[in-house]
């Protein structure tokens, strides 16, 4: 029998061996500088593990806890410019500011930087493996030989056109100056021209609406799109969606109907 102990002990060396594959991913050496940004209300042995072996890499580690912010909110400037100063950065605070002004001057010095926003169990579940990279890459290069993009659910299909435009791969690490990513995801990402996404699409899924509205498909949810703009909203979730997106428009939006889709995601994860 597994005595509590044991298990938050197990728990623990778990939580090392991830933070451990995270340095290794992202070429973490001896002579860099790091820094582990993090806030109040992440959990502390999330933080220790990535800090224990950040420190084990015989790096320059340093610590910077704030109190928690507002989501988006810039961090202060101190920790903005012990970030800019950095070599790595691993943003392991609560919520997320990847959209803001902070993030921009930390990628603009050449800190490449790692958020850890996901909860425990995906830190433990995904680890950065190189089989997820390779099929990130792999998708990289399709999308780069491509123009058009047609996704096929139901029997409906998408279109989407991207041509000039680069796409992005991630897969969890950083490992070159600017770079920026996400621990835990596995995907590649391109951006097709606002208005050529044309057709309908099923999702049944994770719905993240920034900010702060997120919530699960109770069934799935059919999105009609038409030069870019969602159209038409069927669907068990239909009513939460059209309520965001009612809430977001402005006086234009108001007459034309709801505002495009920021992002369409399909995972590249095993399993």
């Amino acid at each position: 029998m597994v005595v509590a102990g044991e298990e938050m002990e197990q728990r623990r060396s778990d939580l090392m061996r991830s933070a451990r594959l995270t340095m290794e991913a992202c070429l973490v050496k001896s002579k860099e500088t790091v820094v582990i940004y993090t806030d109040t209300n992440k959990p502390r042995a999330t933080v220790e593990a990535f800090f224990g072996e950040a420190v084990a890499t015989s790096a320059d580690v340093s610590l910077v806890l704030s109190p928690t912010r507002r989501i988006l909110e810039n961090p202060s400037t101190s920790a903005v410019e012990a970030m800019k100063a950095a070599d790595i950065v691993f943003d392991m605070t609560s919520v997320p500011w990847l959209y803001s002004d902070a993030t921009f001057q930390v990628l603009s010095s050449g800190t490449r930087m790692l958020q850890i926003l996901a909860s425990e169990d995906a830190i433990l579940a995904r680890p950065p493996i190189s089989s997820v990279r390779e099929r990130v890459e792999l998708s990289e290069k399709l999308f780069t030989r491509a123009k058009t993009l047609k996704l096929v659910t139901d029997g409906k299909e998408l279109t989407a056109e991207f041509s000039g435009r680069k796409p992005m791969p991630q897969f969890g690490a950083v490992d070159h100056p600017g770079d920026w990513d996400s621990l835990t995801l596995g995907m590649c990402n391109v951006f097709p021209k606002e208005d050529s996404v044309e057709g309908q699409v099923t999702v049944n899924g994770t719905m993240f609406l920034i900010p702060g509205y997120q919530f699960i498909c109770n069934e799935p949810t059919k999105l009609t799109y038409k030069e870019g703009r969602v159209t038409k909203i069927e669907g068990g979730s239909r009513a939460g969606l059209e309520r965001r997106l009612a809430g977001r428009r402005g006086r234009r939006e108001q007459r034309e109907g709801p505002r495009r889709s920021d992002d369409l995601g399909r995972g590249l994860l095993p399993g």
